[in-house]
């Protein structure tokens, strides 16, 4: 098989970054989906990717082809995460950025961290993780009209929750909606902590 027709990222939507992007900044990242599914995400830098698939989290063989060449591949190609996603996948770009993500060296890691994940997220049955992740989500919808009080106040919180990202990989639906809600609510009481602080 040419692993190469594997990547999402094709001619018809790449396109031409104004400067060479530097490899020291490459990285390889498997973002995990629902129904087994990985996405490998071979970013350029922050802004670029020059490959993208979708495979299956226990297809070790494909997985650990891609990941080979990813390792040793010089990009021919440079596209945007966002665009890759929406027009060449069952996903979306905010699907994508809502699943669980890793950075990896090596293929073997997409299953031992998926699965060390799982475990990680596997006692969500109790009520208590659910009543626990509601108490949170109203201490966060609490206020400080001072956006820089307000995330001062929270920010041990903050890293508390996006320390429990694991929970995106919940059975449980209700966990994984509640752990975006938390995650976004996070994001949203950040942002606004740096548009004053700048």
């Amino acid at each position: 098989m040419n692993i190469e027709q594997l990547n999402c990222l094709t001619e018809d939507i790449a396109v031409i970054p104004k400067y060479v992007p530097n490899p020291k900044f490459r990285c390889i990242k498997a973002y995990y989906a629902q129904d087994n599914d990985v996405v490998i995400v071979g970013e350029a830098d922050p802004n670029f990717i020059y490959w993208l698939s979708v495979t299956k989290t226990d297809d070790t063989e494909t997985n650990r082809q891609i990941v080979a060449y990813l390792k040793q591949a010089e990009p021919k190609l440079y596209g945007h995460d966002s665009t890759v996603t929406d027009k060449k996948t069952k996903y979306t770009y905010e699907q994508l950025t809502s699943f669980y993500t890793v950075q990896i060296t090596s293929a073997e890691e997409i299953l031992t961290k998926y699965q060390g994940a799982k475990h990680a997220a596997g006692h969500d049955a109790d009520k208590a993780l659910i009543t626990k992740m509601k108490q949170q989500l109203a201490i966060l919808s609490k206020c400080d009209p001072d956006p820089i009080k307000d995330y001062d106040k929270k920010e041990k919180l903050i890293k508390q929750i996006q320390s429990q990202s694991a929970l995106r990989l919940s059975d449980n639906p209700k966990v994984r909606e509640l752990y975006m809600e938390l995650d976004k609510r996070c994001s949203d009481i950040y942002n606004e902590y740096m548009t004053i602080a700048r």
